[in-house]
């Protein structure tokens, strides 16, 4: 199991519980080791060594609004037509790999590192689209 840094989640960051059936959850706050969820109307908390990322996936991307932009074997998602920050996801769909521009910026594994970095590029949070 991935051991999760409170250093590196944020507050509305998507992750999920290592026990039960792992449902994805959002942050509504943490202090020290303690991270707490929303969930329906309750509020609930976990210990962080309890809480595992949540794997990054085209299913992900589109619920967030990305969209494919290009129709070869290799698949690019953005967000909008004007955006910098693209996706390119590989034909096994596998790896993720964030440009901004044409600068590779990194890989990713997992949903909180798409969520932070899309936060510190435009000091917006993403949102699951309706």
């Amino acid at each position: 199991m991935v051991t999760m840094k409170g250093t590196e989640l944020r507050l509305a960051n998507w992750v999920s519980r290592s026990w039960g059936k792992g449902k994805p959850l959002q942050i509504s706050g943490f202090m020290a080791d303690t991270v707490w969820f929303k969930y329906g109307k309750n509020e609930y908390f976990s210990d962080l060594k309890n809480i595992k990322p949540i794997p990054l996936t085209e299913e992900w991307l589109v619920k967030f609004g990305f969209y494919n932009c290009d129709n070869s074997i290799d698949r690019w998602f953005q967000i909008s037509r004007d955006s910098l920050l693209k996706i390119f996801v590989s034909a096994n769909g596998d790896t993720f790999l964030a440009f901004y521009g044409d600068e590779r910026i990194m890989k990713i594994d997992y949903l909180h590192q798409l969520q932070n970095l899309y936060f510190a590029l435009t000091n917006k949070e993403l949102e699951i689209s309706e």
